[in-house]
């Protein structure tokens, strides 16, 4: 790799990407995978996890995180938690995990600014294994990819944090701010863990934020806003023998998804903005979760999840009313359809950055400092826990394309664990600065 000038802190970032050891990164990365810790609101099932320890696998992650972080000679802090004492800090009705929890967190620098938090989410969603190619709860290499459940979403890039943040460490040099790692629990399905680092009051007030999602190594210095609700189509019950006396909401269920996908195409078209289109549909509406019936009966009523994306530039408030009015008049356009509809969380705030935030700017050096051209800055589409840190400046960065994250074979190319770690070691030395050293 042609390294390129990096001016003032050329010799410390020689000498840290020096101190990166990519065997033992994987090491480390494979023993996080092996957990399959499963976010706890969507699961578990017999079909996904191995038999359940306690404690929670979710809770067993943080525990190693806890450990490697020790092991690496950081002198990380823990603290246990419970969910539902965080339900004041949703917007919307939340079902909250009844179990304790644990925040971890790490710091390394001179304690003053400018400050710099890491943080990466360690649940993961779940597996079918039997549609799976390659063995989920296990690194594995094949051809010119790692595979392995939270490899881009998001195991592989926590890993590569610390790892960034103990080359720094290992290359003894000592930086002018502050560098900070979390790892938290439950963003696939409640956020309870930002939410609980938050309340813990530990990031300084004046941190830049880098949440750790896949993004291909870019920027993302916009993301999407997401809604999220529950709705049930009312149908009539009827024995499986005589179907016709009975009226089967899974009929309405198809011509409704019809009317989402028409009012998804409308608001898609109304914001197409440049961030955004890297992706063909940055704002989708999905449903998900349908269940209803039972056994093979005609069901009374239908139930599904679904989530609305929506652009940071709008109102949530007009994004709900938007389509709460598009599902009234399914109702009435139906023949009196009957359905329920009501908003529930975990919601997920938009955010938006300029291109001119020194920390954009910073990964931007990195990537140069590596002889790199950077890659122009977008807007994801999914909902993160950067909408949680309302007064931080912060974007979005990682290995790993979103469109290979909870799929079966979740998969990052085989350079990028050492190639994420350089470019955050580099961001790091950039953004915090290095104390010069005395002669």
């Amino acid at each position: 790799m042609a390294l390129r000038s990096l001016s003032t802190v050329s010799t410390p970032f020689l000498r840290a990407i020096s101190c990166i050891d990519t065997p033992a990164l994987l090491r480390t990365l494979n023993r996080w995978i092996e957990i399959p810790s499963i976010s706890g609101h969507l699961g578990p099932s017999s079909q996904s996890l191995p038999e359940i320890e306690s404690p929670s696998h979710e809770v067993k992650m943080q525990l190693q995180v806890l450990t490697d972080l020790k092991n690496l000679g950081f002198d990380p802090i823990s603290w246990p938690y419970q969910p539902s004492g965080l339900a004041y800090k949703y917007k919307d009705p939340i079902s909250l995990p009844t179990e304790e929890r644990l925040g971890v967190f790490a710091s390394y620098g001179s304690g003053d600014a400018p400050h710099l938090l890491l943080t990466s989410h360690t649940d993961v969603v779940t597996v079918l294994p039997e549609v799976w190619q390659q063995e989920p709860w296990k690194l594995t290499r094949s051809g010119d990819k790692f595979y392995g459940r939270g490899v881009a979403d998001t195991k592989g890039n926590g890993v590569a944090a610390i790892h960034a943040i103990h080359a720094i460490r290992k290359a003894k040099i000592r930086l002018k701010g502050t560098v900070h790692y979390a790892a938290v629990s439950g963003e696939e399905s409640t956020c309870e863990g930002t939410l609980a680092l938050t309340d813990k009051e530990i990031v300084p007030p004046d941190a830049g934020v880098i949440v750790l999602e896949p993004t291909g190594l870019r920027t993302g210095i916009e993301g999407a806003g997401v809604s999220t609700f529950r709705l049930t189509l009312k149908g009539r019950a009827a024995h499986a023998s005589v179907r016709h006396v009975g009226k089967d909401p899974y009929d309405d269920y198809y011509y409704f998804r019809r009317s989402v996908q028409a009012l998804e195409y409308q608001r898609n078209r109304r914001w197409s903005t440049p961030s955004f289109l890297h992706w063909p549909i940055p704002f989708p509406i999905t449903l998900g979760g349908v269940r209803g019936g039972f056994g093979v009966d005609v069901p009374d009523e239908v139930s599904f999840l679904g989530r609305v994306g929506y652009h940071p530039e709008e109102n949530p408030l007009d994004v709900r009313q938007e389509f709460e009015d598009m599902v009234t008049h399914f109702s009435e356009m139906n023949q009196g359809i009957e359905l329920e509809l009501s908003w529930i969380g975990p919601s997920y705030e938009p955010f938006s950055q300029s291109e001119d935030l020194s920390l954009v700017k910073a990964i931007r050096s990195a990537h140069l400092d590596l002889g790199r051209d950077f890659p122009l800055e977008i807007g994801v589409p999914y909902g993160c826990d950067l909408g949680h840190f309302p007064n931080h400046l912060g974007v979005v960065f990682g290995m790993g394309e979103i469109e290979n994250a909870h799929v079966p074979d979740e998969f990052v190319h085989a350079r990028e664990p050492e190639l994420a770690t350089q470019i955050l070691c580099a961001t790091i030395l950039r953004y915090c600065g290095v104390r010069e050293e005395k002669n």
